[in-house]
Order: structure tokens, then sequence, then C-alpha cells
């Protein structure tokens, strides 16, 4: 592997450490209506179409909080434990990724 290549390959680890470093318990989305939830390319320009949720989004933290009042997140904890990143969208749409 060449200098440009270690430079690179250094250069988009840490690009992907810092962007999925979140700490989960600042993970606040200022949802007002359970709408916000459907995921947009303007809500969610990050992640739009992209499939692969829990690549930044860590499964043992999510739905941690209900911000909406709609005592659903006991079902989505569990929605998402059997059935893992298949079960996003039965509360965020498709994200823009085809069916």
């Amino acid at each position: 592997m060449g200098n440009k290549s270690k430079i690179l390959y250094l250069f988009i680890l840490c690009v992907g450490v810092v962007a999925c470093s979140n700490d989960p318990q600042f993970e606040n989305y200022h949802l007002r209506n359970s709408s916000d939830l459907t995921l947009t390319d303007s809500t969610h320009p990050h992640g739009f179409s992209r499939s692969d949720c829990f690549s930044c989004h860590v499964l043992s933290n999510i739905h941690m909080q209900d911000r909406l009042g709609s005592n659903l997140l006991p079902l989505a904890r569990s929605q998402v434990k059997s059935s893992g990143v298949q079960s996003c969208s039965l509360c965020h749409g498709t994200n823009g990724v085809s069916q």
C-alpha cells in the first residue's frame, strides 16, 4: 500500500469514526408529531437512501426516550430487537430505499 493509499485510508477511517461516534443521549431530533418520524432527504440528509441504519445508530441505544408521548416505545424496542433493521421502515418509512 502506497503513502497516498495509507493517507486516504486514515482519512476515511477518521471521518467514519467522527460521523458515527454519536453519544446516543444527545440524539434528539426535535420531533413535533408522529409525522416527523418519516425520514426524508431534508430531515435525514446524512443517511437518506441508506439501508444500513445501524452503521450510525447504535442498536442498544435507540428508542430510549419517548419524545412523542405515544406509549409505543416498548413495542418499537421489541420489534427492532426481534426483526432488526428491517423493522425501521414500519415507523420511519422507507428512507428513500427501494423495497
